[in-house]
């Protein structure tokens, strides 16, 4: 059986952009999940649609606090550099109800507000049009940007998925020294467990 080749890499990276929303929303911590598209049962690029929606249930995990919302626009208008608004966001629903059967490919952003506005970003790099540097060349790479450091609660999540028996996902790498300072600080007091209706992630 043929499985999806999984990556975790946690901390920023010099070569992979940052959105200006994510910027401007101080998501100071980032966990980088590789969907390697090279599957020996596909002539094409695969792209792991399980693994996707997977993300899209741990945005969904923390409360009717959060909204969450989907942003995909036309390729043409991703690559003109124009930053997405909140006039490109729609539900989850909406956006599922008008994906497209054919040629899919993930969505460029799910977005997480709270009152406060945005509290977790998870952009999509599609380093599949243009190869990429190790180890994101020929992936899917889906960028987790958040407040609070949540990466753990993520890859335990990702890992838990009724659909992991079709994933082999490499042990996460830190790119980044900040990242396990703030690790011990936050599991000083955050259990380690899946993410729960209420939990807090700003």
């Amino acid at each position: 059986m043929a499985k999806t080749q999984i990556e975790l890499v946690e901390g920023f990276d010099p070569a992979c952009p940052v959105p200006a929303c994510v910027k401007a929303a101080g998501l100071d911590h980032r966990l980088a999940v590789i969907q390697h598209t090279y599957r020996a049962d596909s002539v094409d690029m695969y792209f792991d649609e399980a693994l996707w929606r997977r993300l899209v249930q741990f945005a969904e995990q923390f409360g009717a606090k959060y909204r969450v919302t989907i942003v995909n626009r036309d390729w043409a208008t991703r690559v003109a550099n124009r930053e997405a608004c909140a006039a490109d966001e729609m539900s989850v629903e909406a956006f599922l109800a008008a994906w497209s059967e054919q040629d899919r490919d993930p969505p460029e952003y799910i977005m997480v507000r709270g009152d406060g506005g945005l509290v977790m970003c998870i952009a999509t790099e599609y380093w599949t049009q243009i190869g990429g540097p190790f180890p994101y060349a020929d992936s899917y790479t889906y960028s987790l940007f958040s407040k609070k450091f949540i990466n753990r609660l993520a890859v335990q999540f990702i890992e838990t998925s009724e659909s992991a028996e079709g994933w082999v996902i490499k042990p996460l790498a830190v790119t980044d020294a900040d990242a396990i300072r703030s690790f011990d600080e936050i599991m000083s007091r955050v259990p380690n467990r899946p993410p729960m209706p209420g939990d807090e992630i700003e």
